[in-house]
């Protein structure tokens, strides 16, 4: 498993914390790279993570066979509970108070949903108390005190923080293996709930929460991203991102981590199951990024997004790549021919969904650059095509000539229709002549030769009558 090392050469990150957190303020940093005053989730988000609802332990979804049960969750703190006072028949908001802390306490218990039979009475006791927890800070109208936040980051750390056991080698393919579920989901997913609520109430107050967040809590929170279960995952996006928003002395740090995640997983093969939110979260860093762009984020650009499009098992984090991409060119326009150049490097030669994938990105890539950059980038892209539209392989071939289909794409390629038909016209062509198996293919290749006859019928028939000799 990959685990996150903490890096020696972070102590001023820490310094400067430690100077904020004995001021009571929150640091002065500068922003100019980093324009995220606070981290929003969107209503995707929310929808996705299932925020507010509320479930019993006999309410969580069957099992099928079909699905591995992962147990990462082992018991350290086991205690039998006793059912306290309800937090709201308290008298007064003091009393409520000491009951909320009573019943965080209770919560620091962690038990094994492995055995479904052990202490049942106490994961209800516990399930009812994050339940209370939840509804009292949703309703809180002032921050609360430094005991309370204390006891959330420590209710929060002994039930999420944990050694995730390592994925055993399958038999199935690793694109098309449903991801193992998390047994203890019935409390975590509370715990969760209690901790991003918590972010979002008035209970909330930065000054004494940054007493609590540190790299070490940072490092445990990045690992724990390696989690298999994709509900856990979208949680742990939820919050970082509002860290990353909320604690800006900690920006730089968050992403040299991620960045080491990244390398780690191109160069050195170590898997991690986090990289997709990873991307998701820097693609929003991306658009705050100020112009023009430092030399870091060039740099992370480069040497580490770029390198990304290399390993085989691309899949699961592409699309949130293809963003990542997206935000670098709208930010400069320049890096389109270095996108594509990366792509040409890197691209594959017997993995057909990976050749599929890199059209797409492609495509989505020339829908939003202008006429100058794509000038630039002409020869080698449509060499590329040109080879893909001759792959033994269907799904290549009809991504390829999809492109010929977009409306603006295809204003490109009139615009320069001189220097595009000349490369592609002998793949188009051959195709043409030989007919594919595939209709719809057929179909494409008719709708590009009558393209290319449109744009320029002089060329078109030059090369036509020299590929007929």
């Amino acid at each position: 498993m990959h685990k996150i090392v903490l890096s020696d050469s972070d102590s001023d990150v820490s310094g400067e914390l430690d100077d904020a957190a004995r001021s009571n303020k929150t640091p002065a940093v500068d922003t100019g790279s980093d324009q995220v005053e606070q981290a929003v989730i969107t209503q995707a988000d929310v929808d996705e993570i299932d925020l507010f609802r509320k479930r019993s332990i006999e309410d969580s979804p069957p099992q099928t066979s079909k699905r591995r049960q992962l147990s990462t969750y082992r018991s350290r703190r086991s205690s039998n509970l006793e059912e306290l006072p309800l937090i709201m028949d308290a008298q007064s908001e003091g009393q409520k108070v000491s009951l909320a802390l009573q019943k965080l306490k209770q919560c620091q218990n962690v038990y094994d949903f492995s055995d479904s039979d052990t202490q049942l009475a106490s994961k209800e006791i516990k399930r009812n108390a994050l339940n209370e927890l939840i509804d009292f800070v949703s309703l809180a109208v002032m921050p609360l005190n430094d005991r309370f936040h204390f006891e959330i980051f420590l209710t929060f750390s002994r039930n999420i923080f944990r050694t995730l056991k390592p994925k055993l080698k399958s038999d199935v393919d690793v694109e098309e293996e449903e991801p193992a579920l998390e047994v203890a989901w019935p409390h975590l997913q509370l715990v969760y709930q209690l901790f991003v609520g918590f972010f979002e109430s008035f209970a909330f107050e930065l000054g004494l929460a940054k007493k609590h967040i540190d790299q070490t809590f940072l490092l445990n929170l990045l690992n724990v991203f390696n989690s298999e279960d994709p509900r856990e995952r979208a949680y742990l996006k939820a919050i970082l991102h509002k860290i990353y928003g909320r604690f800006m002395v900690f920006r730089a740090y968050i992403r040299k981590q991620i960045n080491f995640v990244f390398l780690s997983y191109v160069f050195e093969s170590q898997p991690f199951n986090g990289i997709p939110e990873f991307l998701d979260i820097l693609a929003s860093v991306i658009s705050g990024f100020a112009l023009p762009l430092k030399d870091e984020h060039r740099t992370f650009f480069r040497h580490v997004l770029l390198p990304l499009h290399k390993p085989a098992r691309i899949n699961f984090y592409h699309a949130s790549l293809i963003t990542c991409m997206v935000q670098f060119i709208d930010k400069m326009p320049e890096l389109t021919s270095e996108v594509f150049d990366a792509l040409i490097k890197y691209w594959p030669i017997a993995s057909t969904s990976k050749e599929v994938k890199f059209l797409t990105e492609i495509e989505e890539i020339l829908t939003g650059i202008d006429a100058e950059q794509f000038k630039n980038v002409i020869d080698p892209l449509f060499k590329q095509l040109a080879k893909s539209i001759l792959s033994p392989h269907f799904q290549v071939v009809e991504r390829a000539l999809m492109m010929w289909t977009h409306e603006y794409i295809w204003s490109l390629i009139q615009e320069n229709n001189t220097r595009v038909i000349p490369i592609v016209f002998r793949a188009i062509y051959k195709l043409n002549k030989e007919q594919h198996w595939h209709k719809n293919i057929n179909t494409l290749v008719t709708h590009a030769m009558k393209s290319m006859l449109e744009m320029n019928t002089d060329l078109f028939e030059e090369l036509a009558l020299q590929h007929e000799q």
